[in-house]
């Protein structure tokens, strides 16, 4: 039986498609144009259902045509800044409820989701599950209500689910509009990027770790429900990646700190907990990040 995965042809999804198709899995992902298959490394690799998820029929079919092991569910509506506090957003609820129902209906064992360090609001601390819930936008508005909604199914059936609160990932294929995309390719094109003073502290996660973690969750022995920081634990000054960035690519440009002002959101400071995933599913030793930068560098000179 195969893995779904939703969002495969995205930044994330793709990166977990192609993990597990690397390790010989059956890997089954949607999409609503069957020709971003294309964008996959290897796509004769991967069975393709073309349709909507926000059909509940075509979702429903699927399921009973596949009947997926576990599902891996990456896909969200509305990523882009200007869409993370939009109406747009309110969508992910029936997308999700329609995947958790035909999962139910047709026995699949695990439903892992990926949620958002966006749920837990601003707290410039390192932040723990139990901590209170306070998005700031409809974005970690819903990817909270997503999780909640996941447990309630889970609870009242067989199904093992995971909700993963991911933090600051980066990495190949990550979107344009994000910070380090933004400071790679202007040093890249030989132009200093204009910056604020990048005193923030960001939890960062290689996204090719993510599906290592995943892989974790998949093999665990007993039942979970629940969320989970998906998280490296470490936190790291963004001035010192941007360095590091910097000197990866070499001259002639430099970052210009402290040109811009600090964006008025109070988030000075985003750290996760991990260890209660770790106590749940275990760990694996994580890409070190003056490598994950490197490769992640060598993508973007090869695009």
């Amino acid at each position: 039986m195969p893995i779904l995965v939703t969002g495969a042809t995205g930044y994330i999804g793709s990166a977990i498609a192609e993990y597990f198709a690397d390790l010989g899995r059956a890997v089954l992902i949607v999409t609503r144009d069957r020709t971003r298959r294309a964008l996959l490394t290897g796509p004769e690799r991967f069975t393709v259902a073309e349709g909507d998820l926000q059909n509940a029929g075509f979702v429903e079919r699927i399921f009973e045509q596949f009947h997926p092991e576990c599902v891996i569910h990456a896909a969200w509506e509305g990523l882009s800044h200007e869409d993370r506090d939009s109406a747009q957003q309110v969508t992910n609820l029936a997308i999700l409820e329609n995947l958790l129902k035909a999962a139910v209906s047709t026995g699949t064992e695990t439903f892992v989701g990926l949620g958002s360090q966006a749920e837990y609001g601003v707290y410039n601390t390192r932040i723990e599950e139990s901590f209170w819930p306070r998005p700031e936008e409809r974005y970690g508005v819903y990817k909270l209500a997503a999780g909640l909604l996941g447990e309630r199914f889970a609870s009242r059936t067989e199904l093992r689910f995971a909700w993963l609160r991911l933090f600051s990932s980066f990495g190949p294929r990550d979107h344009d509009y994000f910070l380090l995309p933004l400071v790679i390719r202007s040093l890249l094109a030989g132009k200093s990027p204009e910056l604020s003073s990048c005193e923030q502290v960001w939890d960062y996660l290689y996204v090719k770790d993510i599906p290592r973690l995943i892989e974790l969750v998949l093999n665990a022995d007993s039942r979970f429900c629940g969320s989970f920081n998906l998280c490296s634990g470490v936190p790291v000054k963004l001035k010192e990646v941007v360095n590091a960035l910097s000197s990866i690519i070499g001259e002639p440009a430099e970052p210009l700190f402290g040109v811009l002002p600090q964006r008025k959101n109070r988030l000075s400071r985003l750290e996760g907990d991990n260890r209660k995933f770790q106590d749940t599913f275990g760990w694996c030793e994580l890409t070190p990040l003056s490598l994950a930068l490197v490769e992640t560098v060598t993508w973007y000179r090869g695009r």
